[in-house]
């Protein structure tokens, strides 16, 4: 059985882990479109990433499939629809833009933001104008934790619902249909083999 080389690399990389420190965005998801190796992929603590972000560390460029790690450095952000290559770093509390795209290799030192496609430096972050980070309580975690757990069943339950008057139909519809309440599809005990 031949495999294309798209096949392949799906087939070649395989999604085991990826670090994610504590206090990483809860906004963050893993676009394996195209498919990345994601245990190459290290976060920071407390990083901002936007929505859909994509960490696409794994190419294909003519026949071969480049592989390189990428990783975020504390406290930085990265702006909705970011790309990042292959072999990328970001510093700490560093800022990428919305639809910037890293190219393979890129290096971005603490503190700068970058921009454009293909992205460029254009300032620094006022670190010491940045606010503290947010922490939550244990009670307001717990809290949250029990809201989304009662709020998935419920979504669950939503999906029965329309499910319950078919219910209701087939089980009445003989004496809708038989207005004399009998059922014409009974068979004695003589009848049967």
């Amino acid at each position: 059985m031949a495999f294309t080389r798209f096949e392949s690399v799906v087939l070649l990389l395989p999604a085991i882990s990826f670090s994610a420190d504590q206090n990483a965005s809860s906004r963050l998801t893993l676009v394996l479109w195209p498919p990345s190796t994601i245990d190459l992929l290290t976060i920071g603590d407390n990083v901002s990433t936007g929505l859909k972000t994509k960490f696409a560390n794994a190419e294909v460029i003519g026949d071969k499939v480049h592989i390189g790690a990428i990783s975020v450095g504390e406290g930085a952000y990265t702006g909705n629809c970011s790309v990042f290559g292959p072999n990328v770093h970001i510093g700490r509390d560093a800022q990428i833009g919305d639809l910037t795209a890293l190219l393979s290799g890129t290096i971005v030192p603490d503190g700068e933001i970058w921009d454009g496609s293909p992205a460029r430096k254009t300032g620094m972050v006022d670190i010491a104008a940045l606010p503290p980070v947010a922490q939550a309580s244990v009670l307001r975690q717990s809290v949250h934790g029990v809201i989304y757990v009662l709020s998935y069943i419920v979504i669950l339950m939503l999906g029965l619902l329309p499910i319950f008057p078919a219910f209701y139909v087939l089980y009445n519809l003989d004496n809708w249909i038989d207005s004399k309440g009998t059922v014409d599809y009974e068979v004695p005990w003589s009848m049967l083999p």
